[in-house]
């Protein structure tokens, strides 16, 4: 690759001479990006674990909690643990951390961190996974131009997943929580008008912008060569390498009415559940949409918020005995998986806590 053999020695050149300035050792010599170092061909030799990722024995305990019969049902119960183990803060400092330091923590700043995160626990269960920069075209434009101010403007990038599923590769936005289905690791142009620029099997060897003063000499130093035009195919412009999106994890829809439905919701998006929707109303339209879903179902005034004429269809058998005595048989809530793959968790507890704690209870089983 042309640019990119430019790219080594400009970043080369500065990672020298900042050492040979200093009157020190050159610093460590941080690799140019490079898009093809991963051979397609051979999926098993992408679940080696990033030593400088965290202690292997933390990690592959937390990761045999994980592992299901499946690849798919793998992936959806690490982007639940994920998603209640980690919360976004925007605040937390530059620089490199452990997984298990970030679950200990409790939180992730940004798509380097959680990628970091995520990818290493697919890993660990066996999912075949490479890590993908990008930056924005838009911000790519803007610096090649010379419009771009490095003290004042943003750094549009963001760090993607490529994982072998069914016996292909997909590409993944792990923090986005979409899978696209149809994908050539060939492409270069990605989903939201962002360019594919650096590959690799090993986070901290591939410079995330977690290593924010190295990330951005060394994608500064490629990207004034570099001119993606040229690396992008003919088709790519006209039809993406790419599509067929699919959420990751399964969203919840809550019928109830208000303030039951907002407790509820809590409760499930606690536990890792996206956000589908909350009605209590329009009920054909808002139970299509949450067919292989989670639907949970509350009660008004003791009565279920669905209509009768939907309740057998919906609700788990036994539910009017559990409307009657709610103290009976298996107290605040009843749980049902249609054929479909839905979820129904039929709530008849009543109360902040009780709902959130049936909430939690049903979908933890």
């Amino acid at each position: 690759m042309r640019n990119g053999t430019a790219a080594a020695v400009a970043w080369a050149a500065i990672m020298v001479g900042a050492g040979l300035a200093a009157g020190k050792e050159p610093a460590e010599e941080v690799p140019a990006p490079r898009f093809d170092r991963i051979d397609y061909a051979q999926p098993g030799d992408c679940l080696t674990l990033d030593p400088r990722a965290g202690d292997e024995r933390a990690i592959r305990s937390i990761a045999a909690g994980l592992k299901k019969e499946t690849q798919e049902e793998t992936l959806g119960a690490i982007d639940r643990w994920v998603a209640r183990t980690l919360e976004w803060d925007p605040e937390t400092p530059d620089g490199w951390r452990t997984v298990e330091r970030m679950v200990e923590d409790g939180t992730y700043g940004g798509c380097a961190d959680h990628a970091v995160v995520y990818g290493t626990l697919l890993r660990a269960c066996g999912i075949p996974t490479v890590w993908v920069k990008t930056m924005d075209l838009s911000w790519i434009e803007r610096f090649r131009s010379g419009a771009f101010d490095a003290s004042r403007d943003t750094w549009s990038g963001h760090v993607l997943l490529e994982v072998h599923l069914g016996g292909a590769w997909r590409l993944l936005d792990a923090q986005g929580r979409t899978l696209y289905m149809r994908y050539d690791p060939q492409a270069r142009l990605f989903p939201d008008g962002r360019f594919a620029y650096d590959k690799g099997g090993a986070p901290w060897d591939l410079v995330l912008s977690i290593r924010w003063e190295e990330w951005k000499k060394q994608t500064s130093a490629y990207f004034s060569e570099a001119d993606p035009s040229q690396f992008i195919a003919a088709d790519e412009r006209t039809a993406p390498r790419f599509g067929d999106p699919r959420p990751v994890g399964k969203a919840v829809y809550i019928a109830g009415n208000s303030p039951r439905y907002r407790w509820a919701e809590a409760a499930a998006r606690a536990l890792g559940a996206r956000g589908g929707a909350t009605f209590n109303t329009d009920f054909d339209r808002f139970l299509a949409a949450a067919r292989g879903q989670i639907l949970v179902v509350t009660c008004s005034r003791g009565e279920p918020v669905l209509p009768a004429s939907l309740c057998s269809a919906w609700l788990p058998e036994g539910w009017e005995k559990a409307v009657r005595s709610p103290d009976t048989e298996n107290p605040g809530w009843m749980e049902r998986t249609l054929a479909d793959g839905t979820r129904v968790v039929f709530v008849t507890a009543s109360g902040r806590h009780a709902i959130a704690r049936a909430v939690k209870d049903a979908l933890s089983q």
